[in-house]
């Protein structure tokens, strides 16, 4: 028999339509189970999975029939499509009646049998439930297929489709995997381009380690500065194997020397500037106390003669957005240790008032120095 429901894709929507219904798949989004770095290769690594689901029905109006929507929602904590796949999977297979059936006896000829399975969440955001239908004597198989979007706590609003046959649950389960496959290549393509930006905004200055802001082009905005001798908690480091990408973490390394090209660990370890995904440098328990005066004077003593010449050009504004949020990290100034004076009520205009005052100061003394 000819599938009346068929599958196909209009632009990034995914749907499966008939005569009187269509379901939608739209706006996905996943996160995975472990490396926020990696390529994506498995459905069965997808953690989270956010997408939209639309339901459609024909409604008589007027002169003829148009579409209407049922049901939208978007899922975001306990998707159900992956289970809905598996499902459709399994009655597509080979399953002969046993005592689990339903049994329906009108004459021998019409003796049925029948089965019923559904997804199941925690918290129910879409919902699927399938029927299958068996006449062995007559060699006749059909389901039926609810669909669902939660629009309160207590249930769901949606359509319930009788008599499809294996074509029709077919052309679904290519709805269903197309979309997936769509949704593994988005995440993959944004995942490299979000990588490409991440070890783009390491850049060699001075002797020194930039992290700029994360972009194919870095802004003239500093958000780390990191020098000999700074302890790195976590380091993450972009690797390639064949077709595939990730990430590896290294913990607890000081700096010992950097070039151009690389980062040297006091252990040995060496890491191309190119490679690096992510860097943190937790400031020691001193560090963390600093007050002004000390702030000013470690960075005074990191500095080299480009960045003191920015000191004596740059304006105090023009200053604070290439270096502030540098200053604010290296010392982590937001923490309640660093005991500031009370300058303003107010948390982070307290500390940016300090970051000017550091940045004024040093200005002050580089400018002496010429």
């Amino acid at each position: 028999m000819k599938s009346k429901f068929l599958f196909f894709r209009k632009k990034d929507t995914f749907i499966w339509a008939g005569e009187y219904f269509r379901i939608e798949f739209s706006n996905p989004s996943i996160d995975l189970f472990e490396d926020a770095y990696a390529k994506c290769r498995e459905p069965e690594e997808i953690l989270y999975y956010t997408y939209t689901l639309r339901i459609f029905s024909k409604k008589w109006c007027k002169t003829r029939y148009r579409w209407y929507k049922v049901a939208e929602t978007s899922i975001y904590d306990f998707p159900c499509i992956q289970e809905l796949l598996n499902l459709i999977k399994w009655y597509l297979g080979k399953q002969e009646p046993d005592e689990s059936w339903c049994h329906y006896f009108i004459g021998k000829e019409y003796e049925t049998y029948s089965i019923t399975c559904n997804t199941e969440s925690p918290q129910v955001e879409d919902y699927y439930e399938i029927t299958k239908y068996t006449r062995p004597l007559q060699n006749k198989e059909w389901f039926s297929l609810y669909v669902g979007c939660a629009t309160n706590p207590q249930g769901t609003t949606g359509i319930f489709i009788d008599r499809l046959y294996r074509g029709e649950l077919i052309q679904l389960k290519r709805c269903i995997e197309h979309f997936i496959h769509f949704t593994m290549e988005a995440y993959n393509h944004d995942t490299e381009q979000r990588n490409l930006a991440a070890c783009n905004s390491h850049k060699y200055v001075g002797g020194k380690l930039y992290n700029y802001s994360d972009s194919i082009t870095p802004p003239n905005v500093i958000t780390n500065i990191y020098a000999v001798g700074d302890v790195l908690n976590n380091i993450d480091i972009l690797q390639y194997k064949k077709n595939y990408f990730y990430s590896e973490q290294y913990y607890d390394e000081t700096i010992a020397q950097i070039t151009e090209q690389e980062l040297i660990m006091e252990s040995g370890k060496r890491f191309s500037i190119n490679s690096i995904l992510s860097l943190s440098a937790w400031p020691s328990k001193e560090m963390l106390c600093y007050n002004q005066a000390q702030i000013t004077a470690d960075l005074m003593a990191c500095l080299n003669d480009l960045e003191k010449d920015d000191f004596r050009k740059l304006t105090l504004d023009e200053l604070y957005e290439k270096y502030g949020k540098a200053i604010d990290n290296r010392t982590r100034m937001h923490r309640d240790e660093h005991s500031f004076p009370q300058i303003h009520e107010n948390r982070f205009e307290n500390v940016r008032q300090i970051i000017y005052n550091v940045i004024d100061e040093i200005k002050q003394l580089v400018s002496r120095t010429k």
